[in-house]
C-alpha cells in the first residue's frame, strides 16, 4: 500500500480506537499525539494520443460503452461524476457567443460553473437524447450508479 492508503486506513482505525477510549474500554487513547501526514501527489492527464484511443476503442458491450461515454464527457467537460450524473437539459443554455454551455454548481464545493459544451461532448449528449434511462431520469446522460460504474471498471 502507498502512504496515503496506510494513512487512511489509520485515520478509520483511529476513529474506532477513540470511539472505544470515550466508551471508557480503553485506558488510554493510543493515537492521542498521532497526526496523519499525507503527501502531495501530482495528478496526470492523458495526453492527446491516450484520449484518442480511449475515444476510438469499441467496446463489445452496451454497459461498458456507456461507462466510457461518461468518462469521454467528464474529460472534456471537466465534471466530477457526482456532478454529471445531476445534469438536465435545463443545465444548458445558450451563451452570448451564440454556442451552448453548461451552467451548474459543483455538489462539492457549491461553488457556479460555466463550462462551454465542446462537439465531442456534445455529440455524447446527442447518443443519449431519446435513450430509456436518459428520458425517465430526466438526465442529460444515463445515470448509473458508483458502484456499477467501478464493477465495469475492473
Amino acid at each position: 500500500m502507498s502512504h496515503n492508503t496506510v494513512m487512511k486506513h489509520l485515520q478509520k482505525l483511529r476513529k474506532i480506537v477513540t470511539l472505544a477510549y470515550h466508551l471508557e474500554w480503553l485506558d488510554k487513547d493510543p493515537f492521542i499525539r498521532w497526526k496523519p501526514t499525507f503527501e502531495t501527489k501530482q495528478r496526470e492527464f492523458l495526453n492527446a494520443n491516450e484520449l484518442s484511443n480511449l475515444e476510438t476503442y469499441a467496446f463489445p458491450l452496451e454497459r461498458l460503452d456507456r461507462v466510457h461515454d461518461l468518462f469521454i464527457f467528464s474529460c472534456y467537460t471537466r465534471i466530477s461524476y457526482a456532478d454529471l450524473i445531476k445534469l438536465t437539459p435545463n443545465h444548458i443554455v445558450l451563451g452570448i457567443d451564440g454556442s451552448r454551455w453548461i451552467y451548474t454548481k459543483r455538489q462539492k464545493t457549491k461553488t457556479p460553473v460555466k463550462i462551454p459544451l465542446l462537439d465531442k461532448a456534445e455529440s455524447i449528449i446527442q447518443k443519449y437524447v431519446d435513450d430509456p434511462i436518459t428520458i425517465v431520469s430526466k438526465t442529460l446522460l444515463p445515470v448509473l450508479t458508483n458502484e456499477r460504474i467501478n464493477s465495469s471498471l475492473f
